[in-house]
C-alpha cells in the first residue's frame, strides 16, 4: 500500500491544477453550457469527503479562471501528471514489467492520462447537465404527474449508468495504457467493473463512517484534509488491488 500513499500525496497537489487545466482549454464551453455548477456537484460525486473546503476551492477557481498562457500550462500540466508517477511503477510491478519507460516518455504518458481522465469527468458532467435540462423540458411538456415522475427516474437511472459506465472507461484506460506492457482491454475489462463497483461501494461506506466518527476532534483544523487524503488512498488501493487481480488472472490464463 505504500503506492497507494504515494498516489493520494500526489493526487493531492494535482486535483486543482488538472481544474485549472480544463477550465482554460476548455473555459468557453464550460461557460457557454453553464456548466460550473455541475462540475461542483460532478467533483463532489468523486471525492465525497470535505465537500465544503472543495467547493469553496472550485467557486474561486471557476470564477477567476482565464486564459492560461503557454508556460502556465505547462506548468500545470507538470503538477497535475505527478499522481500518474507512483501509479505507473505500482501497476508495472503487478504485471511483472522488467523494463520501464524513460523518464520523459513517462512523464508525457502521464499527462496524457491526467487530461484524459479530466476530459472523461467533463463529460460526465456535460451528460448531467443535459439530462438535467431534457428532464426539466419534459417536466414543462406536460401536467401528468406520472409521466413526469417515471422521466424523473429514467434520468436519474441513465445518469447513474452514465457515471458508472464513464467511470469503468477510465479505470479500463488507466489499466491499459498506464503500464509499460502490452495489455489488451479484453484483460482488463472486468477488473474495472469490478474495481467501479467496488469503489462506488466503498464510497458509501467511508462517507457513513466519517458521518459517525470523531476525526474533526483529533485532527482539527486539518481535518478536512487528512480525510480526503485518507478517501483517495483507499480509492487509490481498490485500484491496485484490481489491476494485481487482472495481472493475476492473466498469470493463470497463461498456465
Amino acid at each position: 500500500m505504500t503506492y497507494a500513499a504515494a498516489f493520494a500525496y500526489h493526487a493531492l497537489f494535482s486535483f486543482f491544477p488538472l481544474i485549472l487545466i480544463l477550465l482554460g482549454v476548455g473555459g468557453a464551453f464550460v461557460r457557454t453550457y453553464q456548466l460550473q455548477p455541475h462540475i461542483i456537484e460532478s467533483v463532489r460525486l468523486y471525492l465525497p469527503v470535505g465537500s465544503d473546503f472543495v467547493e469553496d476551492n472550485l467557486r474561486i477557481i471557476t470564477a477567476s479562471s482565464g486564459k492560461i498562457s503557454l508556460f502556465a500550462l505547462v506548468l500545470l500540466i507538470w503538477t497535475a501528471s505527478g499522481a500518474f508517477m507512483p501509479l505507473e511503477l505500482a501497476l508495472n510491478q503487478a504485471w511483472g514489467v522488467k523494463k520501464e519507460r524513460g523518464f520523459l516518455h513517462r512523464r508525457i504518458v502521464a499527462a496524457l492520462m491526467a487530461l484524459l481522465c479530466g476530459y472523461l469527468i467533463l463529460a460526465s458532467v456535460f451528460a448531467t447537465a443535459m439530462l438535467g435540462r431534457v428532464a426539466r423540458f419534459l417536466q414543462r411538456l406536460t401536467k401528468d404527474q406520472w409521466v413526469s415522475a417515471t422521466s424523473t427516474v429514467t434520468i436519474e437511472f441513465l445518469l447513474v449508468l452514465i457515471s458508472f459506465g464513464l467511470t469503468v472507461l477510465m479505470l479500463a484506460l488507466i489499466y491499459k495504457i498506464v503500464p509499460y506492457a502490452h495489455i489488451r482491454f479484453s484483460q482488463v475489462t472486468p477488473a474495472a467493473i469490478l474495481a467501479a463497483l467496488t469503489w462506488e461501494s466503498a464510497k458509501y461506506v467511508f462517507t457513513f463512517f466519517l458521518r459517525y466518527s470523531n476525526y474533526k476532534n483529533v485532527y482539527g483544523s486539518i481535518a478536512t484534509i487528512i480525510a480526503i487524503l485518507t478517501w483517495v488512498y483507499v480509492s487509490a488501493g481498490i485500484l491496485l488491488f484490481f489491476a494485481e487481480y487482472s495481472a493475476q488472472m492473466r498469470s493463470k490464463r497463461k498456465q
